[in-house]
């Protein structure tokens, strides 16, 4: 093999790389979630009234805090949240 064909197979593998790069990418995000600031006086419950259809959000709490492996309900001005649609 040449050094015009090893150049070749390698610029192959750094594109395919990429491209597995970013499928893999693309699948890890949660098209059906949003990114919230939080604001000072926010808490879990307020923001997940605000992004809830209006009905019970005792599992839009319980959604948020799993999206964000929060340990538990304190969150901070400034922090960014998942916040999952549904």
């Amino acid at each position: 093999m040449g050094a015009t064909e090893r150049r070749l197979l390698c610029a192959l593998v750094v594109v395919v790389a990429m491209l597995v790069w970013l499928a893999s990418a693309a699948y890890g995000r949660d098209s059906s979630a949003r990114t919230v600031r939080v604001a000072p006086g926010d808490t879990l419950w307020s923001i997940a009234a605000t992004h809830s259809d209006g009905g019970d959000v005792r599992p839009a709490v319980d959604a948020i805090i799993a999206a964000n492996h929060l340990r538990g309900p304190a969150i901070f001005p400034g922090e960014e949240l998942t916040v999952p649609d549904g």
